[in-house]
């Protein structure tokens, strides 16, 4: 994983999935291919029964982070009853002493039990984090956000599509919708995760309009 991130350039921001604990995110930003970029550590303990968490990596030269928290997910009955899932991992920090940055790491719910079937866990959690974000774009429109993680949805499934209402046209973007930079590529074929010889672009950025000036 750290040749990847090192081959990827060392972005300044990373978005983790299923990261089994503080103490694998330290062992990883030691690395010595990782060790020059400085990264802080973002992390909570999962209520996934697995113990699989969400984490967030920053270059400490470019964010400095202001506030986090875990945001649970208490499912109702009606869609899930005695399940666990991923909290969404909140992110806010100032980017180089003068843009405020909001980032939101994600883990849907699986498709465990097929498509349909599972959908109702990823339209709640959607509905969750599209309601934070509503928060803080209430306060300013020109609030930048990045949506990131393993959405275990397509890019124009409903949980993105319809409850995110996430963008798949990027031509005049208004600051406060939602824009997925990945749904181009979705288009053209390509994708994040092969299964049986099926690429699908499960894992997504989705950024406000106000980043894409």
């Amino acid at each position: 994983i750290g040749r990847v991130i090192a081959g990827m350039n060392r972005p300044a921001f990373v978005g983790l999935c299923e990261v089994e604990s503080l103490t694998v995110l330290e062992d990883l930003v030691e690395d010595e291919q990782l060790a020059p970029a400085k990264y802080g550590i973002v992390h909570y303990e999962s209520p996934d029964y697995r113990g699989i968490d969400n984490a967030f990596l920053y270059a400490k030269d470019y964010l400095r982070v202001l506030d986090s928290r875990a945001i649970a997910i208490n499912f109702p009955p009606e869609v899930a009853e005695n399940y666990t899932t991923r909290a969404i991992l909140y992110v806010r920090g100032l980017h180089r002493k003068t843009d405020t940055l909001h980032f939101f790491i994600n883990h849907f719910p699986s498709r465990r039990g097929g498509l349909e079937a599972s959908e109702p866990k990823r339209r709640y959690v959607a509905e969750q984090l599209k309601r934070e974000i509503d928060l803080i774009t209430g306060r300013n429109p020109q609030s930048e956000i990045i949506v990131m993680g393993d959405f275990n949805d397509e890019t124009d499934n409903n949980s993105i599509r319809q409850v995110l209402a996430a963008q798949t046209e990027i031509n005049n973007p208004q600051a406060n919708n939602l824009y997925n930079m990945f749904a181009p590529l979705d288009a053209a074929g390509e994708g994040t995760y092969n299964y049986r010889g099926d690429w699908n672009m499960l894992d997504q950025i989705i950024v406000s309009g106000s980043l894409l000036d």
